[in-house]
């Protein structure tokens, strides 16, 4: 199965960090093929969510999700019509001097017969979303030497 992890150090404090990663309605702002999204419910322990994804197809999938303030992020596939598995974490830690490290981790399976799109799906959710996904982050955090969302 696909997996992607990715580590950084982000000039923001870990709480803030936190806050964006936990504000899943604005997702389909900066996160690409990211349609849509539906917070079914969400609590200080946790939130269920329903994303949609274009690419070239339209899918939905609702992710089971975790928070343990504010270290961890994670999340566990609960339904959908693409993924057999979506299991990850984003990772923090309070480095002291006003920076957090990042880990990120994600591991995914598509359902079925994966035709040609599905490599464009494991590039999203490998390469594009981790790369892209820091700078849209940076940017909500008030880090001055980065893009505008729409410039991303």
């Amino acid at each position: 199965m696909p997996q992607a992890t990715r580590k950084e150090v982000w000039n923001a404090p870990i709480e803030k960090v936190f806050a964006v990663l936990t504000d899943y309605e604005s997702y389909p702002e900066f996160v690409d093929g990211c349609s849509s999204v539906s917070v079914i419910s969400q609590d200080e322990s946790g939130a269920e969510v329903e994303f949609g994804l274009n690419l070239i197809k339209k899918f939905k999938y609702i992710l089971k999700l975790t928070h343990v303030a504010p270290t961890t992020v994670s999340w566990t596939f609960k339904s959908g019509d693409i993924f057999k598995k979506n299991e990850g974490a984003w990772e923090l830690k309070d480095l002291g001097d006003g920076t957090t490290e990042v880990n990120y981790g994600l591991e995914v399976a598509i359902k079925g017969f994966a035709p040609k799109w599905t490599r464009r799906l494991y590039t999203v959710l490998r390469k594009t979303k981790l790369r892209k996904n820091p700078y849209a982050y940076k940017y909500d955090l008030g880090l001055q030497d980065t893009f505008y969302r729409w410039e991303i």
